[in-house]
C-alpha cells in the first residue's frame, strides 16, 4: 500500500518579540540577473525589493558594457552605427 499518510503541517512559529522575519537571501535576484543578461525583459517574481536591487545592478552592468563597446568601435550608437 501507500504507508502512512504524512503529518499535517504546522504554522511557522512567530519571530521573537522585536524581530521581523529574517531578510530574504540575496541570491533569489540571481536567476532574473542571468536572464536580464540574456535579453529578457519581463519578470514574474515573489520577493520584489531583492528582485528590483538585483536587476538595477544588471542594467548598470549592460550599460557600462554599451558604453565600453561604443568606445572601442568609436560610435556612439555602440557596436553598429546607423
Amino acid at each position: 500500500g501507500r504507508g502512512r499518510p504524512p503529518p499535517p503541517l504546522r504554522p511557522r512559529p512567530p519571530p521573537p518579540a522585536g524581530r521581523g522575519p529574517p531578510p530574504a537571501p540575496r541570491h533569489r535576484g540571481a536567476t532574473s540577473v542571468i536572464l536580464r543578461l540574456k535579453g529578457a525583459h519581463l519578470f514574474r517574481v515573489h520577493d520584489v525589493a531583492i528582485n528590483v536591487d538585483a536587476l538595477a545592478m544588471a542594467d548598470a552592468m549592460l550599460a557600462r558594457e554599451t558604453a565600453a563597446s561604443a568606445r572601442k568601435s568609436g560610435s556612439i550608437f555602440g557596436k553598429h552605427d546607423a
